[in-house]
């Protein structure tokens, strides 16, 4: 066969054709040569001009082969590729491909045995082809390569909307030496030339079209390409915009803004708008893109018609709705691997690592571009126990949550591997011996079995990856060597795999030794005192104290003196133990009869282990007794002519002694006087002076031979028998004005005569020696001690006239007490008594100015008042009143319209000076009269102050007729005349037509009056005759509005000659003109007018096909507004339905639109299952949708231009967020004590739902928590009250609205937005979302306390429970949980917060629970030592009390709420404990319960001081399962286990507690 030859042929168009005829002929030659066909594509680019748009056009490739003749030449199988045959109709048809294969397009030899076969394909635009032809023998690859056959790029660009009148240019691509013909069907003309690749057009007005612009381009390949683009001119338009608008950001967290986005119906393309946004406050923002910084934010878009400018405007709010994206995988790991997050891997990408922020809870940057993500996992393994090579599945659940609240999910698998015994190693031996451990130190603080052995944790588990297939245990066997601490461990391990029955055991030795001699702390050297009479000691010695010791151990003592001389004993010395050394009954030792001096003493200290240290250490002896000090309690000491006494030491010893040698004497005084140094001792002391009448102690001082000390206390009495002389001050007399500012003017008694002065007094009102006067020296005192001057009083005896005398009176006083006493008078005189010569008022001589004659323009009263008169008018002046006691007064007599004045006043005025005044001669001296006289002049008229304003009063009809009631009046103030005293009356004039139809008198008149315009006329005089007068008028109008009343609706057709109908505004009028219909105070009803709108002569409505949007039925709003002959008007909504029911209307599609909405709590939880219903009244319609779990509801597709309402119900999980609490809440609000802040509150406390909040809804709530009701009778679990609502009164949101109605749908509406109240739940405790898997309850544990008893049946026992804490309780609940085999419940006591048979419920008593439910408004303050309850049970069966009852939250939670401080209220857990079970003073750790156990179990204990408490939790194989530490007060604790999150297997686990250096261990069982 002959060998293929395989030609490689690429052909470039722009090839020179000189070089395509070489390279051909060079071919033809080889294929001579080799006797091989060859190919060629000899036209590759024919054009074949059928583009239907860009990029589908179509070109022709022609091939040729040149082989021997007669062969047949076919495609390939599968070769061909992008070259179609010839008969595929033209584009936009999809070409069909070749058949390929012998059985397949068969190429055509031409001419006939010719040896030349030729094909043609289509191949599509700048594509390329490639193709491989075979004779069965031979293959042969042509190919064109992609973009070497193009057409022209004919895309028009230009405005395809334009303005009217606008220049515009339009171009298409320019490809030098193509040619260009353009076209346009209307709508404008060309500007210039039209025969290139650009043109220029004028476009014209009041014609939009749309236009065809046209071109057609003559490519040089022969390509002929036609590309056409409809030209719109836009007209003037009105802009309607959606009023509100959410926009949600994309990928990359941003929002480009466009017209149609916010237009109702927008008419052009975007590019026909301009878009400006703002801030609800107008200010401007930049562009039209948003971007994360305005998520949840409300923004102001404005639409802008470019062409007209016409505009309008909308709310839009930038919302997040794009779910986070995460990538989830499956990964394998040991089973003793990690397999955190951070170590195998997060779902997503992100910028940093992730942070966390809680357990399991991460905060991530960088996946979502509006800001941090929240990643959350959750773990459930599957145990795969024995089936392959994989221990076991984690399935780790994420979810991704965004700052918008946007979510998603995926999933991670996660294997671990198996374990085989051959993967685990063993511990080593702890023997000391080469290669291995160390034996342990006995007294090691190492750690410990709960036996006390070595914790393997210590010295070693078996080592490796320990899956759930490995079985460890072991067994100790201990021999004991010395001391209760030394010991060795033969420890056996057993390996099994639980999957293959395989079994290993392997030997670990562990020596425990106490090798090291005891350490003692070096006994410091110390001194001892002999006490006794004989000089002789007994000293307790002190214990040694051992460090790091944990054996038992013994010590011995033994001593030596030093010698006659008080040196130390030879070295060589022995220390001996004699009978000296007593043992006492407690183990310590004393030295016995120890001489004075130093003793040495040693201790041996021996282990249990025979290890032994010595220590070594000195007593110094001394005497420690005192001598006797005796003083004489009482010595008297007389001080001589000069002052001074003097005693020796011994003058106050009275027999001191020394029980061993002699004493000798030194006395000191206390203080520091008589010149003697104080705290000196002397051989004896001085007294002096100072020391008179004081009791001057005196300590003695003993001393004895060693130096001690002892003193004792006398008391010396000091006398003085000499009395003090003393001379006062002379006599003085001084004027009544005299100034006294100090006693001390008059003089005073000094010790020292040089010291006296002389006492000179200057008195201007001693007319008789105004000048200085020497009245003599000041007194004296002396003594032969020191002598104190005491003024022992200043009195004044001054009558009121300040007339009369001052004594003072002075006393000398020894230091002895001795006294003399003299006295001074200072006598007070007046010099110039008060004078008036009521004979002569001119006398110069008179105290008195009198005041003058006064006409007074102005009131009786005020204006005439001394007070208000100028001054030399108003009242006497009194010149000179020094010295008496002078007072005026006055009478008026009053005159009216005298001599021409208002009033005419004779005021008389009285004095009397009561220094001089005598009441038996009244008026004698001392008294005196003048009279003065006012004339009053009043001249100004009242004035008015009401009554009579310029504007009209406007009266409103009566609501019984045509008429008002009108009540006028009129109000004036005078200067002088009081308002009540003036006088007033008036004159009405009707109609105001110039009579007088009505007067009267006062200034007040009621009566009804008609229509129209009236006035009257008002008259007010004062007490002086001035009169003035004022007219107002005062209108009846008739402003009461007509009263219109419609039908509910009205139906009608357009008709079938006109597709119209006319329908009058009176139509809606029901029964017009009889009783029932519209009416109106005063206008007839059949002079009352209708119209469609406040247009009067709006009367009538043509209704077309144009009114029904979809063809067949539509709803339009009517207003029927009815006018009275007085102008007023009303209207009433109602509306028509226009039917087609001739059908002579074009149907069309009816609008559909969303309506949606959130059903949130009022602290924005989202609430799922949510029941949401919409109806409307027209048309029998009705839907139901179901809130998600972020609260969303919806229903799509809803049809337009119908009214419809909207209503959610819920009746789920009625307990939820329910407690006793509430109740205290409800109470406290009904009490007044602290009222419920929200309307919201206020619902969920009204849970009977009758509308108010009662005592009534206490009783429901509390059967609900009791669990007397599953639900509630007279409510739902949720009531929904629309969100838009605004309450007019927050404190009684009754009633409220619950129907959210939308009127019409005309647009989309998804702000339909419900608030769901929880009933019961006032304090809005109900949490929708989560929790921790572990719950960890440590702290925060109110106790019950009760002794704990054992049962015995037959008998009657009353349980008593204590607080362990002093609380102000204000509630509290709990499920009650007995053995109903042991005891049977009779009932439930308590006089500390009195509870009753409404407070617990029975219904579950067969089932061994008793709900309890007790609260108080004010609280109740907890006593500790009265019981808080008392429970009376039957006991029936013998057992302990704390195993057959418990305290729970099975049916009601248990709970307590008391008020810690500032009125805040705390909610804490509340525990049932049994006091004596344990010491107080011991740490205890309580079994499980349950135990068994599944989901969850409580560990409780007890520690007695604060300290850490540390949980620990084992499985069999000695591996740690779960561990916690908390910082617990003293006292008692809970531990709370869930097994949420599987990590606990069915087996038994060993929990630990450890707090401070003690250490518990219990079992535990779980069972799945």
């Amino acid at each position: 066969m002959r060998k293929p030859l395989r030609f490689e042929i690429r052909f470039l168009r722009f090839l020179a054709k000189p070089l395509q005829l070489v390279l051909l002929l060079t071919l033809i030659q080889l294929q001579v040569q080799a006797q091989s066909p060859t190919g060629l594509v000899t036209d590759d680019c024919i054009c074949l001009s059928n583009q239907s748009y860009s990029g589908n056009g179509q070109f022709q490739a022609n091939l040729e082969i040149t082989s021997l003749t007669g062969e047949i030449w076919y495609i390939d199988d599968g070769s061909a590729q992008g070259l179609y045959p010839m008969a595929n109709l033209a584009p936009p048809s999809i070409p069909l491909e070749f058949t390929t294969g012998s059985g397949g397009f068969i190429l055509t030899e031409s001419p006939a045995a010719s040896g030349t076969y030729i094909m043609s394909g289509r191949h599509v635009d700048g594509q390329g082809f490639s193709i491989t032809l075979t004779n069965g023998v031979d293959l042969i690859n042509l190919d064109v390569l992609a973009g070497n056959c193009k057409y022209p790029l004919t895309a028009l660009a230009g405005d395809d909307f334009v303005c009217e009148n606008q220049f515009s240019a339009y171009s298409t691509p320019n490809i030098l030496g193509n040619a260009y013909i353009w076209g346009l069907s209307s709508g404008g003309s060309f500007v210039g030339p039209t025969n290139g690749s650009a043109v220029n057009i004028s476009w014209g007005e009041d014609n939009p079209g749309p236009h065809a612009l046209s071109v057609t381009e003559f490519a040089t390949n022969g390509c002929i390409v036609n590309s056409t683009i409809p030209v719109v001119i836009e007209d003037t338009i009105a802009l309607a915009c959606n009023n509100s608008v959410q926009v949600s950001l994309n990928v990359d967290c941003e929002g480009v803004l466009t017209a149609d986005m916010f237009l109702e119906d927008p008419q052009y393309e975007n590019d026909s708008y301009e878009i400006s946004l703002s801030t609800l406050n107008g200010q401007p923002l930049p562009g039209n893109v948003i971007t994360s910084d305005y998520i949840g934010e409300q923004l102001v878009v404005s639409v802008i018609h470019s062409c007209s400018s016409n505009m309008c405007w909308s709310y839009m709010t930038v919302e997040d709705k794009i779910d986070p994206v995460m990538n989830c995988v499956t990964d394998t790991v040991r089973c003793d691997d990690s397999f955190d997050p951070e170590v195998i891997g997060f779902p997503v990408v992100y910028l940093s690592a992730p942070l966390l922020v809680a357990p399991n809870t991460y905060s991530v940057q960088g996946p979502d571009l509006c800001g941090p993500l929240t990643l959350i996992y959750h773990d459930d393994t599957i145990q795969n126990p024995c089936l392959d090579e994989f221990a076991s599945f984690v399935v780790r659940r994420w979810e991704a949550i965004d700052g918008a609240g946007n979510t998603s999910v995926c999933e991670d698998t996660i294997k671990t591997t198996r374990t085989s015994l051959a993967d685990l190693t063993y511990p080593a031996n702890w023997d000391g011996q080469s290669g291995n451990n160390p034996v342990l130190d006995a007294c090691g603080t190492w750690p410990k079995l709960p036996n006390g052995y070595p914790d393997p944790s210590f010295t070693g588990y078996p080592d490796g990856p320990l899956c759930n297939n490995i079985s460890i245990d072991f067994t100790d066997l201990v021999l004991s060597t010395c001391g209760e601490n030394s010991y060795k461990i033969l420890r056996k391990w057993f390996v099994m795999d639980m999957c293959t029955s395989e079994v290993f055991d392997k030997n670990q030795i562990i020596a425990v030794m106490d090798n090291d001699a005891p350490v003692v702390l070096q006994v410091p050297n110390f001194e001892a005192v002999s006490n006794s009479y004989d000089c002789l000691a007994d000293v307790d010695l002190p214990v040694p104290v051992i460090e790091n010791e944990c054996n038992s151990w013994t010590y011995t003592v033994a001593y030596k003196n030093d010698d006659e001389f008080g040196n130390p004993p030879p070295a060589s010395d022995p220390y001996i133990t004699d009978a000296n050394v007593r043992f006492n009954a407690d183990g310590t030792y004393t030295l016995l009869g120890l001489e004075l001096g130093r003793t040495y003493v040693k201790y041996t200290i021996t282990d249990a282990c025979l290890n032994n240290t010595v220590s070594y250490f000195e007593i110094l002896i001394s005497d420690g007794m005192p001598p006797v000090a005796i003083c004489d309690q009482h010595v008297v000491v007389s001080l001589n002519n000069d002052g001074f006494g003097y005693a020796a030491a011994l003058s106050f010893d009275d027999g001191s002694w020394d029980n061993c040698g002699d004493i000798s004497y030194q006395v000191r005084r206390a203080a520091n006087e008589c010149g003697v140094p104080a705290n000196q001792w002397l051989k004896g002391v001085e007294f002096c002076c100072a020391d008179i009448g004081a009791d001057v102690m005196v300590e003695l001082l003993v001393t004895d031979e060693a130096g001690l000390t002892n003193s004792c206390m006398a008391l010396v009495e000091v006398q003085d028998k000499r009395a003090p002389a003393i001379y006062c001050p002379p006599n003085i007399t001084v004027g009544c004005d005299f100034f006294i500012s100090d006693y001390s003017i008059f003089g005073t008694v000094v010790t020292d005569p040089s010291l006296a002065k002389e006492i000179i007094i200057t008195d201007p009102s001693n007319m008789y020696q105004p000048g200085p006067k020497s009245w003599g020296f000041d007194g004296v005192a002396s003594d032969n001690c020191d002598v104190e001057v005491e003024i022992l009083y200043e009195t004044a005896n001054l009558n009121e006239c300040g007339v009369g005398t001052i004594k003072r009176g002075f006393q000398a006083t020894d230091p002895n007490g001795a006294t003399q006493f003299c006295e001074q008078t200072i006598s007070v005189v007046d010099f110039d008594p008060f004078y008036i010569n009521d004979k002569n008022p001119n006398d110069t001589r008179d105290d008195v100015v009198w005041p003058k004659d006064y006409v007074l323009h102005g009131c009786l009263d005020g204006d005439t008042d001394p007070s208000s008169l100028p001054d030399g008018y108003n009242e006497p002046v009194i010149l000179d009143d020094d010295c008496s006691l002078v007072a005026f007064d006055y009478d008026d007599v009053v005159f009216q319209y005298v001599d021409g004045y208002c009033y005419k006043i004779v005021r008389t005025w009285y004095v009397i000076d009561w220094c001089q005044f005598d009441q038996t001669n009244p008026y004698g001296n001392g008294y005196w009269e003048y009279n003065q006289l006012i004339m009053v002049v009043d001249d100004e008229l009242p004035v008015f102050t009401s009554g009579c304003e310029a504007t009209p009063l406007v009266n409103q009809l009566n609501d019984d007729g045509c008429s008002a009631t009108v009540k006028l009046s009129a109000e004036a103030n005078d200067n002088c005349t009081a308002s009540e005293d003036l006088v007033f009356n008036y004159k009405i004039d009707l109609d105001s037509d110039g009579d007088i139809d009505k007067s009267g008198f006062g200034n007040t008149v009621t009566g009804n009056y008609e229509y129209g315009s009236h006035k009257i006329f008002w008259y007010v005089e004062d007490e002086c005759g001035n009169v003035n007068e004022c007219y107002r008028k005062f209108v009846v109008e008739d402003n009461k509005k007509p009263t219109p009343i419609c039908y509910e609706g009205l139906v009608t057709v357009p008709m079938p000659t006109t597709g119209t109908v006319e329908i009058f505004a009176k139509s809606f009028n029901i029964c017009n003109g009889c009783e029932s219909g519209s009416y109106d105070n005063c206008t007839p009803k059949e002079e009352l007018r209708f119209s469609f709108s406040s247009d009067v002569n709006y009367t009538s409505r043509v209704f077309s096909c144009d009114d029904i949007a979809n063809g067949i039925l539509d709803t339009i709003d009517i207003e029927m507004w009815v006018t009275d002959l007085a102008g007023n008007q009303e209207y009433c909504n109602t509306y028509l339905i226009l039917q087609d029911n001739q059908d002579i209307c074009l149907d069309v599609e009816p609008d559909l639109y969303d309506i949606a909405g959130m059903v949130m709590t009022p602290d924005n939880q989202a609430l799922s299952s949510v029941s949401v219903k919409l109806e409307t009244g027209n048309v029998e319609y009705t839907q139901y949708s179901t809130s998600n779990n972020n609260g969303v509801y919806s229903f799509n597709d809803v049809y337009g231009y119908q009214n419809y309402e909207l209503t959610a119900s819920s009746n789920e999980n009625p307990m939820g967020g329910v407690s006793t609490l509430d109740l205290v809440l409800i109470q406290k609000h009904l009490l007044g004590l602290k009222n419920l802040e929200t309307p919201y509150k206020l619902i969920a406390a009204d849970v009977n739902g009758s509308g108010s909040v009662s005592a009534a809804d206490l009783l429901d709530l509390r059967k609900l928590i009791l669990g007397i009701y599953d639900e509630l009778p007279h409510n739902d679990s949720y009531r929904f009250v629309d969100a838009s609502q605004e309450f007019a009164n927050p404190s009684n949101p009754f009633p409220f609205d619950e129907i959210r109605e939308i009127e019409p749908l005309r647009f989309h509406s998804l702000q339909n937005n419900f608030i769901a109240v929880k009933i019961g739940d006032v304090n809005n405790s109900l949490q929708l979302t989560g929790g921790e898997l572990l719950d960890e309850r440590s702290l925060n544990k109110i106790i019950l306390s009760s002794e704990n008893s054992i049962l015995k049946a037959g008998e009657q026992i009353d349980i008593d429970l204590y607080l362990n804490n002093e609380l102000n309780v204000l509630g509290a609940q709990f499920t009650l949980k007995f053995d109903i085999a042991s005891l049977d419940l009779i009932g439930i006591e308590s006089d500390q917060i009195q509870i009753s048979e409404n407070n617990y419920s029975m219904h579950l008593k067969d089932n061994g629970l008793v709900t309890v439910s007790w609260n108080n408004s004010t609280g109740v303050e907890i006593n500790t030592d009265i019981p808080v309850m008392t429970l009376k049970f039957n006991s029936t069966m013998k057992g302990r009390l704390s195993d057959v009852l418990q305290i729970n939250s099975e049916v009601t939670q248990s709970e307590i709420y008391f008020d810690s401080g500032d009125s805040k209220l705390e909610t804490e857990d509340l525990v049932l404990r049994f006091e004596n079970e344990i010491s107080a003073d011991e740490m205890y750790l309580y079994q499980n319960r349950p135990n068994p156990f599944t989901n969850e179990t409580s560990i409780a204990y007890y520690i007695p001081e604060t300290q850490d408490a540390i949980l620990s939790v084992y499985d069999l194989d000695g591996k740690l399962i779960y561990e916690v530490n908390n910082k617990q007060s003293k006292g008692y604790g809970e531990f709370i286990i869930n097994n949420n999150s599987k990590i606990f297997t069915t087996g038994l686990y060993y929990y630990k507690l450890q707090a401070g250096d003690e250490v518990s261990t219990r079992k535990m069982i779980m069972i799945r």
